[in-house]
């Protein structure tokens, strides 16, 4: 064997699993000195006891296992080239139809594409190349070749009486057929133990480790477990069970250009959008933005120079954007495939056309509605937690009253899942989301703005439970428009781990020394969240915290897990405590801009001082500081002042000052 003039050999086989029959003719390649190559069919078909029961990885173990001791004639050590194949639908064009009374099969050209690009990406000359191949009767039939199928083809070719290997002597590649023995035609996926002399010597404990793993998994996703004795008596049955999709499989390959979608991401300059916005670029996907940010197409392009990202202007407000037709038209003009819809506000602003109903309910059906008509069949809605209430409910399903935050969102899920029969959807509802990469949590005043206050305000008594998710967790909901689920689906994106409010807030806390907690009581928390809303300061979330006084049951975060291929997700304390608190970015907290929030109607600010026990004293220094920023001016305190005036107003809200 030169390396000037190697030769190749090798052949389609989905190997599941391998076994002595194909053995036997990688001994023959390696002993003519010629370089193994392995085309592993199906590698994108879903995994399954009765036809594929092992994943692309596995079958790669365990061949690597089957060649430890296979040996060229030099005695070098054998290593197949592995190559996934993939099973595309046939197009149009590409169906059996019947000419002159004779049946003729057009090949699978995106198939068969997937072999001509193996020699053009690797410069081998199919010439240098034999194919080995086992002739079924079954399997001939009358093929058509067409220009468009192979390259070297400049009109129809009908080949007769032929299996599909044939095409490959029409690239150049020599054929070696084989003999169909009852050895090669086995299949042992039904039963390992009674055909385990079908296997090559090892193979059976790498099959072996690869069932116990699924084994444990099957525990983790369907809460059932399999005994010692059941398993030792058929470890194949553990395939019976739902497998989780990996991640390889979820995301298709990159030679299936049909599996690439173009999404509409609404709502795409929220705080969550960007690490979307790269889990999907990062796929592979196409994306149309409904955002105004100046240069953010640009920096996508550059970081991603192969995908098309456009830009388009949606204004929810807007009640065009309530009806159907709009977003026909829209889904036409851009040829969308799927749809994510993240937009959404947390506190109206009516003046500015900022209400619940308008952004977070009225656009939804018409969306979903529009998707149904355009045959899209992939559309992930934003939602929240807090619309699993019986407050929620109760609000989505009244008339003649506003709608709350949590309302608009149920309301919103409600007329998603009228569309259950014609469009697949999912709904997922996160909580709280956490980033340690970076001090703004996505909107100002979150928990870690507030807990790395010089005094801590915990609504309520701090032991309300919570399940918060990692940032880069959530982003992977982009994974959902690659997924097989049907149907219309709701999941609770939650972390791993419970945690109370307090834990959180200690855990997020960059500053040095004690944690100065002030509790802080739920009626005062309320009259502050409803005239001066800001990020954490909020009353859906508030409201979420007074029901949690009681334990709260814990979420189960593994339908969320499995539906975005993850075998776990990321947990606070491990993220938080990963580096030391030096290595993590320092919040800074948008007092200033809350302050200023409230000195422009300071009056129920005033009152709700008083009603909490506030002195004259604190009272005087909190006015004249309102005074100087309503006149423009800037308050005569250093930052040491600041901080101790606004650390006394916190204890005052908490009626006086946290024991230590």
């Amino acid at each position: 064997m030169t390396e000037d003039k190697r030769q190749y050999s090798g052949f389609i086989v989905r190997g599941q699993p391998w076994h002595t029959g194909h053995q036997r003719y990688l001994e023959e390649m390696a002993a003519n000195g010629q370089q193994p190559v392995l085309f592993l069919g199906s590698s994108n078909a879903d995994r399954n006891r009765t036809s594929n029961p092992f994943s692309t990885d596995e079958r790669i173990a365990i061949i690597t296992k089957a060649c430890e001791k296979l040996r060229y004639p030099d005695f070098k050590k054998v290593a197949p080239i592995f190559v996934p194949i993939y099973d595309f639908p046939r197009g149009p064009a590409e169906k059996p139809y019947e000419e002159n009374g004779e049946k003729l099969v057009p090949p699978n050209s995106k198939w068969f594409a997937q072999f001509t690009k193996f020699f053009a990406d690797n410069n081998i000359a199919p010439g240098d190349f034999t194919l080995y191949y086992a002739a079924k009767d079954k399997d001939k039939k009358n093929y058509v070749f067409y220009p468009r199928d192979l390259p070297g083809i400049t009109e129809k070719l009908i080949v007769r009486n032929e299996d599909l290997s044939y095409a490959f002597t029409l690239l150049g590649v020599k054929r070696r057929q084989v003999e169909l023995t009852d050895e090669n035609a086995t299949d042992i996926r039904e039963n390992l133990h009674g055909k385990k002399r079908f296997l090559v010597d090892g193979c059976d404990d790498v099959i072996r480790d690869i069932l116990a793993r699924e084994r444990a998994k099957n525990t983790d996703y369907d809460g059932r477990d399999i005994s010692d004795e059941s398993f030792d008596a058929d470890p194949m049955q553990v395939l019976r069970h739902e497998r989780r999709i990996h991640e390889e499989e979820l995301r298709k390959p990159s030679c299936d250009p049909g599996f690439h979608k173009r999404v509409l991401i609404v709502g795409s300059e929220g705080a969550i959008s960007p690490a979307i916005i790269d889990n999907l670029l990062a796929a592979g996907h196409d994306l149309v933005l409904s955002s105004s940010k100046a240069g953010s197409i640009e920096e996508l392009s550059a970081k991603y120079p192969k995908a098309a990202i456009a830009r388009t202007r949606v204004d929810l407000r807007d009640p065009r954007t309530w009806q159907e037709e709009f977003w026909v038209d829209l889904y036409k003009k851009h040829d969308i495939d799927a749809v994510i819809n993240l937009a959404g506000i947390i506190s109206e602003k009516p003046e500015e056309g900022l209400t619940f109903d308008a952004i977070n309910y009225r656009p939804v059906p018409a969306m979903a509605a529009a998707c149904v008509e355009c045959g899209i069949d992939r559309y992930i809605y934003f939602s929240t937690q807090t619309a699993a209430t019986k407050e929620a409910e109760e609000n989505a399903q009244q008339t003649g009253k506003p709608l709350t935050y949590a309302g608009s969102k149920r309301k919103a899920e409600l007329a998603l899942g009228q569309f259950a029969g014609d469009l697949n959807s999912f709904t997922v509802r996160p909580v709280t989301t956490y980033d340690p990469k970076s001090p703004d949590w996505g909107r100002p005043m979150t928990l870690p703005d507030l807990a790395n206050l010089p005094a801590v305000p915990v609504w309520g008594s701090g032991t309300q439970e919570m399940q918060p998710v990692s940032i880069d967790d959530l982003a992977k909901i982009g994974r959902l428009i690659e997924s097989p689920a049907k149907g219309a689906r709701i999941l609770d994106v939650v972390g791993p781990e419970q945690l109370t409010l307090e834990k959180i807030m200690r855990t997020v806390r960059r500053l040095r020394g004690d944690f100065p907690a002030i509790h802080i009581p739920y009626d005062r928390a309320l009259r502050l969240a409803d005239h001066y809303p800001l990020g954490g300061i909020n009353s859906s979330f508030i409201k979420v915290m007074q029901g949690r006084e009681q334990h709260s049951p814990l979420i189960d975060s593994k339908p969320w897990t499995h539906a975005i291929g993850e075998t776990k997700l990321t947990t606070l304390r491990a993220a938080y405590n990963h580096a030391a608190a030096g290595d993590l970015p320092l919040p800074r907290p948008p007092i200033r801009e809350y302050v200023g929030q409230v000195a422009r109607k300071p009056d129920e600010f005033y009152a709700l001082l008083r009603d909490s026990g506030a002195d004259e004293a604190l009272m005087s220094s909190v006015r004249g500081v309102f005074e100087k920023l309503a006149a423009g001016e800037e308050p005569p305190l250093s930052k040491v002042q600041a901080a101790a005036l606004l650390k006394k107003v916190i204890e005052t809200l908490g009626n006086g000052p946290a024991p230590q």
